[in-house]
This record gives C-alpha cells, structure tokens and sequence, in this order.
C-alpha cells in the first residue's frame, strides 16, 4: 500500500496561521510531556510552517509604496465662541452639542469642523 498525502486548501492567511499555531502547539506539547515526535509529524509541522512563510513573504508585494493622497481642501476649525455666535447659543449650550456635530477637544478647547457647524446653523435657521 503506498502513502498519500492528504491535500488541505487553506484560502486565506488567517487559516494558515491558525493551522500553524495548532500545530505548533501539538509538537510542543508532545515534546514536553517526554513523548517521541514521529517523522511524520516532523515532515508535517515543516509543511505547514513553509506554507505559512509563503504565504507571508509575498503578502505585501501587491501593495503600493505609498497611497495615493486624495485631492482634499485644509479642514478649517472653528472655536466654541465661533460656533455660538454662528448658531446663537451660549458657549455652554455650544459644548453640549460638541459630539453630535463631530467637535474634538484640544486641551481644554473644543475645536468644531467648519461644514458641520454651518451645516447645523442653516438648519436651525430653515426649522426657527
């Protein structure tokens, strides 16, 4: 009777590092509880970890060097006395609705992104 291979199709690297990991772990458990690693299992872990190197050795090729920069303008920031005279409210009512139109604190300032903020304000003036 003569020995074939069995053939696995790992699609993806993610399956590959799995099968690895399992793989390691199973030598290595077997290496610590004082039990023989046959030459089958040598052969196999040797398999699986070459196709692992593969596989991670040409992942990145596809990739350009650097991405391409998207044609965008300068994000323009506003302050909170900007943004409460823009929408007529108090800096403090201003600060409450920071999250919603997308604000990020700087220290303790609170910068607000410009379209957001006009946004908001033409349609505080379309529904007053």
């Amino acid at each position: 009777m003569q020995y074939q291979a069995p053939v696995l199709v790992y699609a993806t690297l993610e399956d590959v590092a799995a099968l690895v990991a399992l793989v390691n772990a199973g030598y290595k458990a077997r290496q610590g509880y004082g039990a023989p690693v046959s030459r089958t299992q040598r052969r196999i872990a040797a398999e699986v970890l070459a196709a692992y190197r593969t596989m991670t050795k040409n992942r990145h090729t596809d990739v350009e060097d650097t991405p391409p920069t998207p044609e965008s303008r300068p994000v323009v920031e506003l302050t909170t006395a900007e943004v409460a005279q823009l929408i007529g409210k108090s800096a403090r009512q201003t600060c409450r609705l920071a999250q919603s139109l997308g604000a990020r604190k700087v220290g303790k300032a609170w910068l607000w992104p410009a379209p957001e903020v006009h946004e908001y304000a033409e349609y505080l003036k379309e529904n007053s």
